[in-house]
């Protein structure tokens, strides 16, 4: 009996694994698995569609610490100083 339980949670965290990259999630796919069968939150999981991560590329200026979403060669705020200071890169993943 012990034995079956302690499958049943696992199979639950099994398809809260599967779910990890997809819309419904791993909390909810575990409780869909845990609270009616694994089989239905294998179903469930399959049926929610995959996370589509997006990176935007910020260049941030280590001079003035402005962020610009658009490609400059140099920080414009600086550049209004008479500085150049070239912008370096920084990708933040978003979703």
């Amino acid at each position: 009996m012990i034995i079956g339980i302690v499958t049943y949670i696992f199979l639950s965290l099994g398809v809260a694994l599967l779910a990890r990259d997809r819309n419904l999630g791993m909390i909810p796919a575990f409780l869909i698995s845990l609270f009616l069968t694994p089989i239905t939150g294998l179903f469930a999981v399959i049926h929610s569609p995959k996370l589509i991560l997006y990176h935007i590329v910020q260049h941030e200026c280590p001079e003035c610490g402005y962020s610009f979403d658009k490609n400059h060669d140099a920080c414009p705020i600086c550049l209004k100083d008479g500085k150049y200071v070239p912008l370096h890169p920084n990708i933040v993943p978003t979703t």
